[in-house]
């Protein structure tokens, strides 16, 4: 015990002579501990790119954003992320040109799940919304741009596509028609400001934007379905001004207004679309115009 105590003092005494040792031995440990953290991390890394070159992108994306909580200042491991979901979103556009729309979903999936930038990016949105209604998945496809939606209710494309689906594939006329309400006035409020209340005077439709006429078009087909052809008139009156070439409003009109028995009109517009090569004019509505 005296042995113990005597070798005590004289490391105090060794450390007083010594200050700066403690601070010595901790930065010597600190510097030879770096090395292996760094080939921890740069393993780890590796793991990650090698699970996305399996095809195991979950894995590799997972890995890697646990990473960038680990070392939030280390940039490489954020470079690769960035590389790996435009690989990602390359892969997704090849798929959805090739019409592999089972394949694009899932890529295109994974691209939004994982990029914190998804939601300046809108046409991921649309793009999984159509891979979802060329498979069949109705709702899916509308519930892909309800998320956007949430956060950006004005858009007016985001309105017409979401009317659109609520009207062709959910038969929800109502719910479509608050969409095409909500994209019709928004446009309106773009014209009025620019060319004034009197817009339709000095504007010239044909160097307007497509979503002008798809915004009246959807109204008039979902005011139709609904039985409200006299607004659906007024919405193709709309849709013809902004593209006078398109046969299928003129048919619309034709129908709408044999629904509300003013045969000359009916058939004068059934008349128009057939000489503007409409495919299929309704057979009821030819005959009642023969």
């Amino acid at each position: 015990l005296n042995l113990v105590h005597f070798y005590h003092g004289e490391l105090l005494k060794f450390f007083d002579r010594y200050p700066e040792l403690p601070k010595i031995i901790v930065a010597y440990e600190e510097l030879v501990a770096k090395p292996r953290e760094e080939a921890i991390r740069i393993g780890r890394v590796n793991i990650a790119l090698m699970n996305f070159g399996l095809g195991a992108f979950k894995a590799s994306f997972d890995t890697l954003n646990n990473l960038i909580e680990d070392y939030p200042g280390a940039f490489d491991i954020r470079y690769h992320k960035r590389d790996l979901l435009n690989q990602i979103k390359i892969n997704a556009e090849h798929d959805f040109q090739q019409e592999n729309y089972l394949l694009a979903s899932k890529n295109f999936d994974m691209a939004i799940q994982y990029d914190e930038k998804y939601l300046l990016n809108e046409r991921l949105y649309f793009r999984l919304s159509t891979c979802y209604e060329q498979l069949g998945n109705y709702e899916e496809a509308t519930e892909i741009l309800n998320q956007i939606w949430a956060k950006d209710h004005e858009n007016i494309v985001l309105n017409i596509e979401l009317g659109r689906l609520y009207s062709d594939m959910l038969n929800d006329h109502e719910k479509a028609l608050e969409h095409f309400d909500r994209a019709r006035d928004r446009a309106r409020d773009i014209l009025t400001s620019a060319y004034g209340r009197a817009y339709e005077i000095v504007v010239n439709p044909e160097r307007l934007p497509a979503f002008y006429y798809e915004v009246y078009h959807g109204r008039a087909l979902t005011n139709y379905r609904l039985g409200k052809y006299n607004e659906s008139i007024t919405d193709c009156n709309w849709a013809i001004f902004f593209r006078r070439e398109i046969s299928d409003d003129y048919h619309l009109r034709a129908l709408n207004y044999y629904n509300i028995n003013d045969r000359a009109k009916s058939c004068e517009n059934l008349n128009l679309a057939i000489s503007m090569g409409i495919p299929d004019p309704d057979p009821v509505l030819v005959d009642y115009c023969n």
